[in-house]
């Protein structure tokens, strides 16, 4: 256990012409720390979290997968938004995350 985790940085944009730009600046400080070995990075493009479930994104499978086969120590986001908007898969998630000692960090500041 905890052996070959990974930091994943987890990106997602809601439609196709939106850019992770904002997303990529703000996650910067986290991956200079770390060595390229130690990350893996997920973005996911067009994809609205209103509109689809957690069962219904593939990278979002990908990651739950990574996290209950304990290959993730820590999972940055730049805010919750971007992994789900609906309060019972927050839930779900951060209960998959806890039992699998997943340490969060949101670092994002959306604008007013």
């Amino acid at each position: 256990m905890f052996q070959n985790r990974f930091h994943v940085f987890y990106r997602r944009v809601s439609t196709h012409n939106q850019d992770l730009t904002m997303q990529i600046a703000a996650d910067a400080s986290y991956r200079e720390k770390l060595d390229e070995q130690e990350m893996r990075i997920i973005n996911e493009h067009g994809v609205s979290a209103n509109k689809k479930s957690i069962e219904e994104r593939p990278d979002m499978q990908a990651l739950l997968s990574r996290i209950e086969e304990d290959k993730v120590s820590t999972l940055y986001t730049f805010d919750r938004s971007r992994l789900f908007r609906d309060f019972y898969e927050a839930t779900k998630f951060q209960d998959i995350c806890i039992r699998n000692g997943v340490v969060l960090c949101s670092f994002g500041i959306v604008p007013p």
